[in-house]
C-alpha cells in the first residue's frame, strides 16, 4: 500500500475491522489506531497499547515475526488466527496484514484487516482435551 492512501478512500464499513500498527524497533509492536470492532471488544481505546498487552510471550513472539515478515518482505500475508484476548475471550477469524511504506521518521508500520466474515468468538477447549 503506497503511503499516499488516503484513508477517506477505503470504503466506510470496512474501517471497524481495521487496525494500523507500527513497528518502532524489533522487539515492539503498538497499535496507532484501531477500529471500532477492536476497541469494543477491549471494552477500551486502543491506541498506543504494545503487542506484549494481547498475547504472551509465545504469541506476542508469533505476531511480532509475522510484522516483521510484512515489513521484510513489502508483501501482505493472510493467514488464520486463533487466540485468547486480553478479556480472556477467545477469538477465530482471518486477517491481512499489508505493509506500508515507513514515515518519515523511519518507522514502519502494517495495516491489520480482520475480515469479518470468519471473525468468531469461540470456545475454549475443555482442560485436558
Amino acid at each position: 500500500m503506497p503511503p499516499g492512501v488516503d484513508p477517506v478512500e477505503l470504503p466506510p464499513r470496512s474501517l471497524r475491522h481495521l487496525i494500523l500498527v507500527d513497528l518502532p524497533n524489533p522487539d515492539e509492536a503498538v497499535i496507532r489506531l484501531a477500529g471500532t470492532l477492536a476497541c469494543d471488544i477491549y471494552g477500551r481505546e486502543l491506541k498506543g497499547t504494545s503487542v506484549h498487552a494481547f498475547f504472551d510471550q509465545d504469541g506476542a513472539g508469533q505476531v511480532l515475526a509475522d510484522l516483521r515478515r510484512v515489513q521484510a518482505e513489502g508483501s501482505p500475508l493472510l493467514t488464520r488466527r486463533r487466540y485468547v484476548s486480553i478479556n480472556q475471550k477467545m477469538w477465530s477469524y482471518t486477517r491481512l496484514l499489508v505493509p506500508i511504506q515507513p514515515d518519515p521518521t523511519g518507522v514502519a508500520r502494517v495495516l491489520k484487516a480482520l475480515e469479518p466474515v470468519t471473525f468468531q468468538r469461540v470456545s475454549a477447549p475443555a482442560p485436558g482435551s
